[in-house]
């Protein structure tokens, strides 16, 4: 209503009701556990003097039941609340990894990671597997992190960027 000018209203036509926590955790674990999201690339970012795209970011993108897009930042809130954001993180990853592969992709993708998945030891061993054992992917991966997020734990996060290079990957610091 307020952009369509002061003492307007704007009624809906559909009614989309809110959902509860319980419904939330649902779809989320449902979403997550059948990799059921996929990942936009956006925001490019070109080479000044070729025009090429160096780097795409990857978002996660998730639908309800009825195929409506989801809201990706409850999305992820929960799944961090959860403790499923390991398991999404992974499973960005593996996504960017088939998109690397499958699409011949030649720039870098940057993957944003939660620092509840960099202090999982299983994740750890799994990430270091498939940066050491996949050179291509330890190339063109980049992973992402807020200052903010590494203000907030800067010893954890010195430790895995220290990791992330000795296998061979690469890290972004976003928004510094």
């Amino acid at each position: 209503a307020r952009l369509i000018g002061p003492n307007r209203f704007y009624l809906r036509e559909q009614e989309n009701t809110a959902r509860d926590m319980a419904a939330w955790k649902k779809l989320v674990f449902h979403c997550i556990d059948q990799a059921s999201y996929s990942l936009a690339y956006r925001d490019p970012i070109h080479d000044c003097s070729s025009g090429l795209i160096i780097m795409e970011e990857a978002f996660v993108q998730a639908q309800d039941e009825n195929d409506q897009a989801i809201a990706t930042a409850p999305f992820i809130s929960i799944a961090e609340k959860y403790a499923k954001i390991v398991d999404l993180d992974k499973g960005a990853i593996g996504k960017a990894a088939q998109h690397i592969h499958g699409k011949g992709v030649q720039h870098a993708i940057a993957v944003n990671l939660s620092t509840r998945s960099i202090k999982n030891p299983e994740f750890l061993n799994w990430l270091e597997k498939l940066l050491k054992g996949n050179p291509v992917v330890s190339k063109q991966l980049i992973f992402s992190f807020s200052a903010y997020a590494i203000a907030k734990d800067a010893d954890c996060h010195v430790d895995f960027f220290y990791n992330v290079h000795q296998w061979g990957g690469r890290l972004m610091i976003k928004r510094f």
